[in-house]
């Protein structure tokens, strides 16, 4: 520091008065300043660093609750650190706990050949701020459960519906952890929590996403799909056959068409054939209390969904003999 402190006493004295100065000014700032980073850099240095701690039984499984972050103090040259603070990997270490020990902690000092082996070379551990950590031995089960969609979490866009079977696969995870967070587990629901769905859907899901606390399993994602299409909805004039009607009826229809409503496919709307439509008013369903009688749909064309007559009930009218 007193390096520069006279640098910068030397550049407030002197009165540059051209280009070239100031050039070579720059020139010999940079040079210093680049001696006395790499100077430093050679140098021993001292800094915190923490690394997670995951506390593991003899089947490499994580004990539940044990997650923990140990700090600790480390020696070594400004490259080393420089390393060590650019990994790209999570500072992470793994423990290995022997059950029949049944031991409840262990010591932080434990834990320093684990981090050596994970720290850069050339880089010595000091001081380790925690004595000790506890550790969870409660028992670790294993449990199959069904995975269920919630259907009312599904939002379709306008005039879509669903037209297949919704597949969600596997329907059967096996999900391990302490006896605790198992037991109450029944299922697993699914929310899909997409807005205007328009188009087949086909998506994976983390079912870890769905789970509260540190549990495993196995498949770790489960699959979601359906078949969607765009519905629309049509009116059309339908002529309306006469059924039971004799010549000789003193009664006759007030309207020789009626309106049916029905849903399509988009896709499908061309391809329907109208003229399939089969409206009948058979006179033996009269009404004599206000002479009117009840259409019925009896056909219906291919392709055609939820058809029904807008207004069933017509009229008779009395025909003069």
């Amino acid at each position: 520091m007193v390096y520069f402190r006279n640098i910068f006493h030397w550049l407030l004295n002197s009165k540059p008065s051209t280009n070239s100065d100031w050039q070579a000014i720059t020139v010999c700032v940079v040079a210093a300043a680049t001696f006395w980073f790499l100077y430093n850099m050679n140098l021993e240095h001292v800094t915190d660093l923490s690394y997670k701690v995951v506390f593991q039984d003899e089947q490499t499984r994580a004990l539940p609750d044990s997650n923990a972050f140990v700090q600790f103090k480390v020696t070594g040259t400004g490259w080393n650190l420089l390393r060590e603070q650019l990994k790209d990997q999570e500072r992470i270490i793994y423990y290995k706990i022997n059950r029949k020990q049944n031991t409840k902690f262990v010591l932080a000092n434990n834990l320093r050949k684990t981090l050596n082996q994970e720290l850069t070379d050339g880089l010595k551990i000091g001081e380790i701020v925690q004595d000790t950590f506890s550790i969870n031995f409660e028992q670790i089960i294993s449990k199959r459960i069904p995975v269920l969609l919630n259907t009312a979490s599904i939002q379709l866009k306008e005039n879509v519906r669903i037209t297949s079977d919704i597949n969600v696969e596997p329907s059967i995870v096996l999900i391990t952890g302490s006896l605790k967070r198992i037991n109450p587990i029944d299922s697993i629901v699914i929310d899909i929590a997409q807005f205007n769905v328009s188009k087949d859907f086909d998506r994976r899901f983390s079912v870890a996403n769905f789970l509260d606390g540190k549990i495993e399993t196995v498949p770790k994602e489960v699959r979601v799909s359906f078949q969607v299409d765009e519905f629309l909805t049509k009116i059309v004039s339908v002529p309306i056959e006469k059924s039971n009607f004799s010549e000789s009826s003193s009664f006759t229809l007030t309207q020789e068409t009626t309106e049916v409503i029905f849903v399509c496919k988009a896709q499908e709307e061309e391809q329907i054939n109208l003229g399939d439509f089969r409206v009948v008013a058979d006179f033996y369903k009269i009404d004599l209390q206000d002479t009117t009688l009840t259409l019925s749909l009896e056909r219906a064309p291919e392709g055609v969904r939820e058809a029904k007559i807008n207004n069933k009930v017509v009229q008779l009218a009395y025909k003069e003999p």
